[in-house]
Parts: structure tokens; sequence; C-alpha cells
């Protein structure tokens, strides 16, 4: 089953192509989500700020997702 949150789409989609049948074809790999790239950067801080003294790793890594879903709601909210 999907995940129904807002991902925020693709943080970095790069283009590429390639032949198909003689034609040249442009596709994206989508690239990480917004809410990955977001995530990420606050566990960078959160790990930095030594959260991992006071939190399990898996608890940091539900704050920072979490603080991405608010960040992606605030977006979609300005």
């Amino acid at each position: 089953m999907s995940d129904p949150r807002n991902n925020g789409g693709p943080a970095f989609p790069a283009p590429y192509g390639y032949y198909e049948d003689g034609t040249y074809v442009f596709r994206s790999n989508g690239g990480m989500t917004l809410r990955d790239y977001f995530a990420a950067k606050v566990m960078a801080t959160m790990s930095s700020a030594d959260y991992h003294a006071n939190y399990g790793v898996a608890d940091v890594a539900l704050m920072a997702y979490a603080q991405a879903d608010a960040m992606i709601a605030e977006r979609a909210n300005p």
C-alpha cells in the first residue's frame, strides 16, 4: 500500500533519454522526494546538535520526517 502523505514531489529530477525503435525518448528518474531531502537536512542538524545523546536513532528519524512533513504542509499553505 502506498503512503498517502504528500511527499513534495521529486527534489532533484534528472532528465535522461534513450533510443527506442529509432526515436529518442526523454524521461526523468524522479530523484529523491522533497520529503526525503528535507528530512535528511533536519537529521544532519539534529545530529550536529547531539540529539542522539537523548534519543535513539529511530526517534531522531521519526522527528526528522515529522519536521519534513510540517515543512511540506507549510509550503502548501503560504
